[in-house]
């Protein structure tokens, strides 16, 4: 298995780490550097190499999408005269990468190819519908294997050229989606996806979480919102924290989450001084995920706010929420996309359903159990890998077909 990625989020880790476990050998090509990928490895403290993990190849195929046209004539010539000399077909697929923009992604996996030539791999995978993807894509098909691809939430309720998702989409082998809500999405905005999109929802390994042990002298409510973008909803919280104080109830709210920049990390905490919460909120930035899960394993309830922006973004199921139901804990989510396929059940306003927890303790323990059971049956790492390799299976020496065609 080779994946091609821009940064390891938890769940993709979580969801190698599985793969091999169960003795499927895996290599991740990465990028060199890259802001967000430095964030994600503060957070999950992913370490290449790592014995009995899978192989890593920082290979910095980025450069090669972010270079001036201008720049590309000569080490295009190099690739494409060393890759005919290989393979056939390369430059008709040449030609229609001109047209449909992404020449410098085909320039980024012929140099992948070369990279990658002493290995071996039978199927290309990646996460989110971006510019890692359009490169697995190609490489796939310079490789003659299957491509395939998983989707999450900005990049398909915001893509940037929606025209190039919709050809990323309908060439994949397979596309999955991590919510029914998202593949209805995906069948009514993209053509020709219609029964083609399979919905795997990510999963945890609830086994390996902290057990919910909330204090016992305040009422503490934990989130966890990485990016910190405004889908997150962090405003919205910060809103029902307002209303909380002013009901006179005391609390303390522990928000973790950070940006690359640290911009809008500056902003929230703006926001908290202007709404007078100074004493109540505490902003963290960025945390290792294990001692995230244990600050939510010791909070009274768990909430994420989120929102849909007004160009249309918003999360998916986001995992944290999965997590956090996985430790046992009681949560609060906004009813959106793909979250109801979780969390069953919700009536109140934000601040109205926090107060309610934090007066009846009994009633946020109850919540707790029920969401722990929800993820064992429905959400389980276990469970997901085994889907995704069931579907792995239906595809298997398609992708020899694809690139025939391509050609």
């Amino acid at each position: 298995m080779l994946y091609v990625l821009s940064f390891v989020p938890t769940y993709v880790q979580w969801e190698v780490g599985e793969l091999v476990r169960r003795g499927i050998p895996v290599c991740m090509v990465l990028p060199a550097a890259w802001p967000r990928a430095a964030m994600w490895e503060q957070i999950t403290g992913f370490a290449p190499g790592a014995r009995g993990g899978p192989a890593v190849r920082a290979a910095d195929f980025h450069s090669w999408l972010a270079r001036p046209m201008n720049t590309l004539a000569r080490p295009a010539v190099a690739l494409l005269t060393r890759s005919r000399q290989r393979r056939g077909g390369v430059a008709r697929l040449a030609a229609r990468c001109l047209r449909d923009g992404t020449f410098r992604h085909l320039l980024a996996a012929l140099w992948l190819s070369d990279v990658l030539q002493a290995e071996r791999f039978t199927r290309i995978h990646s996460h989110f519908a971006t510019d890692p993807a359009q490169v697995g894509a190609l490489l796939a098909q310079l490789a003659g294997v299957p491509f395939t691809l998983t989707t999450h939430a900005t990049d398909i309720f915001q893509p940037r050229l929606p025209r190039r998702l919709s050809r990323l989409l309908t060439g994949a082998a397979q596309v999955f989606a991590i919510s029914n809500f998202n593949r209805a999405y995906l069948e009514q905005t993209v053509g020709g996806m219609r029964g083609r999109v399979r919905v795997l929802h990510l999963g945890v390994d609830i086994d390996s979480l902290p057990r919910w042990s909330p204090q016992t002298d305040a009422f503490t409510i934990a989130c966890t919102a990485s990016g910190l973008g405004e889908k997150k909803g962090v405003a919205v919280l910060l809103e029902a924290c307002r209303l909380l104080q002013a009901k006179g109830l005391r609390f303390q709210c522990t928000i973790l989450g950070a940006d690359p920049s640290g911009e809008r990390l500056g902003q929230l905490r703006v926001q908290v001084r202007e709404r007078g919460l100074q004493t109540e909120v505490r902003l963290l930035g960025a945390m290792a995920w294990r001692n995230a899960q244990q600050m939510v394993s010791r909070a009274s309830v768990f909430v994420h706010p989120s929102v849909r922006t007004a160009q249309g973004d918003m999360d998916g199921i986001p995992v944290s929420l999965i997590e956090a139901m996985g430790i046992g804990a009681p949560v609060i989510a906004s009813r959106l996309s793909g979250i109801p396929e979780l969390v069953e059940h919700g009536r109140n306003g934000m601040a109205d359903a926090l107060e309610r927890l934090a007066r009846h303790p009994a009633a946020a323990e109850s919540m707790g159990q029920q969401a722990r059971h929800r993820v064992r049956d429905a959400f389980a790492l276990s469970r997901y890998v085994d889907g995704l390799l069931n579907a792995w299976g239906e595809t298997a020496g398609c992708g020899a077909a694809a690139a025939a065609r391509s050609a």
